[in-house]
């Protein structure tokens, strides 16, 4: 798979699955808004998801960017 096949198709993959992180993250913000004993798990949570959530739009972006080029190339 070349890479202007694989781009298109990794971000797609990341952007399902950030859609996942943004359930997981609603559940951990829960937990904090409802103030349970320990919440060192819920903020770790909320800080992979959010590193997550940010590589996964780097990537659609630079995929987007890759993708108008090409098409205003031709």
């Amino acid at each position: 798979m070349t890479r202007k096949t694989l781009l298109p198709w990794l971000s797609l993959a990341l952007s399902a699955l950030a859609l996942v992180a943004l359930f997981v993250g609603h559940l951990a913000l829960t937990d904090v808004a409802h103030g349970e004993a320990d919440l060192s798990q819920e903020w770790m949570a909320l800080r992979l998801i959010f590193a997550f959530i940010g590589l996964a739009s780097l990537v659609a972006i630079v995929t987007a960017a890759r993708l108008l080029r090409d098409r205003r190339g031709r």
